[in-house]
């Protein structure tokens, strides 16, 4: 127990009580190193899901965008064609 320490050091018995009694209560919520591990791999978790969707929309932007250029292309060379007949 650690309050026994404190009694063999010297420290009366209510003190050495009530000192391990406060620092158990400053300590309890404090997070392990185990604690910090698990939150880490949590959110190394959760940037990898981010990237993926990220990217995914990314490409889907890109496609869109690739659509939209080569219809205007294929307008662009409509009209070229309707102009060319027209002369």
């Amino acid at each position: 127990m650690p309050a026994r320490k404190l009694r063999d050091n010297g420290v009366p018995e209510p003190q050495a009580e009530a000192t391990v009694e406060v620092v158990r209560d400053a300590t309890s919520d404090l997070a392990t190193k185990a604690d910090l591990s698990a939150l880490e791999a949590r959110m190394e978790a959760r940037l990898d899901l981010l990237e993926a969707r990220m990217e995914a929309r990314m490409l889907s932007a890109m496609n869109r965008a690739i659509g939209l250029v080569i219809a205007a292309m294929g307008v662009i060379a409509a009209i070229a064609l309707a102009i060319a007949e027209l002369t």
